[in-house]
């Protein structure tokens, strides 16, 4: 994948959060909320960890394992429960994360 493809699929992104009334500030907070846990999936994937960094219920494949209101319920359980981590690290990323996303299939085309 290029610069310019992965630059293109971010925008795609942020075109899916404004058809949800996400405003533009906050396009960098909702992508990097769910980035950050589709990067611990491919950073394990790839050998790069030697152990996962989230706990379990945290993970990418408890997102991608879902869809519709059960995904976007998931996913809200999954941010509260990250900022409250044992881990200081990830406690702090997801300190008092919240996504403002209101329309499950909006989660569905992110993930």
């Amino acid at each position: 994948m290029t610069h310019n493809d992965i630059v293109q699929k971010l925008w795609n992104l942020c075109d899916v959060l404004r058809d949800d009334g996400i405003n533009y500030s906050d396009y960098v907070t909702e992508l990097v909320l769910l980035l950050f846990i589709k990067m611990e999936h491919e950073n394990k994937e790839a050998g790069l960890l030697k152990k996962h960094a989230l706990p379990k219920g945290g993970r990418w494949v408890d997102i991608n394992s879902k869809s519709g209101l059960p995904l976007l319920n998931t996913y809200k359980q999954i941010l509260l429960n990250l900022s409250q981590s044992d881990d200081g690290l990830i406690a702090a990323i997801y300190a008092d994360a919240q996504t403002r996303l209101r329309e499950p299939q909006h989660l569905d085309q992110m993930v």
